[in-house]
């Protein structure tokens, strides 16, 4: 395990520390084991160096193993990453004061930062304030590249929010050496997009789902009951909190928020499992760059759940609520309604 896996700053020049303190990647041969069916064991088997892999360690763990030729991949070094989101700051250093952490996984092959820019926010309702920053991750997996996305905190009830708006997302795999530039885009749109998250925003407001039971089968859709222990009765009361009306259905915007509210505040996940939580919860903002239907995720969740019920066996898949199904014929009908 790595000696530190939290790392906070508050301003640059602790975020220019931390990437200093981050540990740098370091490569060696990878060897194949072929062991012996000695049975004194005095025969240690056979070894072999793989002269196409590399490993790579971060300290005292190996943490992933990648091609070894330095063409094909080319190793991210999590300091690096953080210096260049440092120098994307600095144009902005009279009016933007970065304050965040990086985190790493226990065993070091993965990257999560969070840069909250203290001073850029959207307001898409009135009082209604997000506060504004920079989500960046990587990996040394092979697999993973480096991506920076747009991250938030709701702060009437610090939800997090991240990735729901696909305009303000840029990435690039481990094929070509680091891009600084890319780090330095990120941040300038960010901080210049703040006119770009009210309007979706704004829009999500004006989206409105036929009920509150069909707006909680788009959001178990999309997997947000597997971390919640009482999903419907959770959901219930996020739902409530997030209304403005209770007569009324619930919007986009409400839906949103309520999935974010759970995972922030109700579901106990690591940290990378909330990242990923939260970057899936808002394909309900963004859909190849677009704000969804609400009529096609409402339909789509309740033909999903139909298909659920349907192939399973005589008893059935466990109820969200004692009508389900009576709920789900009725969403039937007023679709075909159209």
């Amino acid at each position: 395990m790595l000696e530190q896996q939290l790392y906070t700053f508050d301003g640059l020049n602790e975020l220019y520390e931390t990437a200093e303190a981050l540990p740098d990647a370091e490569r060696f041969d990878v060897y194949a084991h072929r062991p012996t069916n000695d049975p004194d064991g005095d025969d240690p088997g056979d070894w072999e160096q793989l002269g196409y892999r590399d490993s790579l360690w971060l300290e005292e763990n190996a943490v992933g193993d990648v091609s070894s030729n330095r063409d094909f991949y080319h190793v991210h070094d999590y300091g690096d990453i953080v210096e260049g989101v440092g120098s994307a700051l600095e144009p902005y250093e009279d009016t933007v004061q970065p304050k965040g952490h990086v985190r790493l996984s226990e065993s070091g092959h993965k990257m999560s930062a969070y840069v909250d820019l203290e001073g850029v926010e959207a307001e898409p309702v009135d009082g209604d304030v997000i506060d504004m920053g920079v989500k960046v991750r990587s990996a040394h997996t092979g697999f993973h590249g480096t991506k920076y996305d747009i991250g938030a905190e709701r702060m009437i009830c610090s939800n997090g929010m991240m990735a729901f708006v696909s305009d303000l997302q840029f990435d690039q795999t481990h094929g070509e050496p680091l891009n600084y530039g890319l780090a330095q885009h990120a941040v300038d749109s960010i901080i210049e997009g703040t006119d770009v998250v009210e309007d979706r925003l704004e829009q999500a407001t004006e989206y409105t789902f036929l009920s509150d039971e069909e707006a909680m089968l788009v959001l178990f859709d999309l997997g947000l009951d597997a971390y919640l222990e009482d999903p419907v009765e959770l959901a219930e009361d996020a739902l409530n909190a997030e209304k403005d009306h209770d007569d009324q259905p619930p919007t986009l915007y409400d839906a949103y928020n309520v999935a974010t509210r759970l995972i922030t505040h109700e579901a106990e996940l690591t940290g990378d499992d909330r990242d990923y939580a939260l970057e899936q919860v808002g394909n309900l903002l963004d859909r190849h760059g677009s704000l969804p239907d609400t009529a096609d995720l409402g339909q789509t969740a309740v033909e999903n759940r139909v298909s659920e019920h349907a192939g399973t066996d005589d008893d059935g898949v466990e109820l969200y609520w004692e009508n389900e199904e009576e709920t789900l014929h009725s969403l039937i009908e007023m679709y075909s309604d159209r």
